[in-house]
């Protein structure tokens, strides 16, 4: 489903212009990956003020700006998957679970990031039943992660 991925384009853009960008102390480019543990989601923040931080330095013009994008396009994946949901279309969850994965995670929403690579790797085995499970689970992790973040944005 082509739509999931089209959402995450104005996300890619503001990182992409970002990544042209020179920072302070260094080159510009993306920051460095970093693998996370395999950990329950719950042992996981929500919402983790200081990743942003960490990914593309102190800017909160910036981080808000990021913010909000990801929180329009979190309400866009979340229909996508839905749908995806309802129909078992287990090969569109787990792409649209890889998409989210990485957005959320770039932009501290850590338990959701979480959630959404376990969804990713059910779905990609073809393992209906998990799939069901953790996508029971994702509108809640995405409803504490919205929550927490638009406490963060003062809203």
């Amino acid at each position: 489903n082509s739509m999931a991925f089209d959402l995450m384009v104005p996300l890619k853009a503001v990182l992409d212009r970002w990544h042209s960008v020179p920072t302070p102390g260094g080159p510009a480019g993306p920051p460095a990956t970093v693998k996370l543990p395999a950990t329950e989601p719950a042992e996981l923040p929500v919402f983790d003020v200081d990743v942003m931080a960490k990914t593309v330095g102190i800017n909160p013009a910036f981080h808000e700006r990021l913010l909000r994008t990801f929180l329009t396009n979190l309400l866009g994946q979340q229909s996508v998957l839905q749908a995806a949901r309802a129909e078992q279309d287990l090969v569109a969850t787990s792409r649209i679970a890889h998409a989210l994965k990485s957005a959320a995670r770039a932009v501290g929403a850590m338990q959701l990031g979480d959630l959404c690579e376990r969804l990713e790797r059910a779905a990609g085995r073809g393992d209906a039943d998990a799939s069901r499970h953790l996508a029971s689970r994702f509108d809640e992790a995405c409803e504490a992660a919205t929550t927490a973040i638009r406490d963060r944005l003062g809203e």
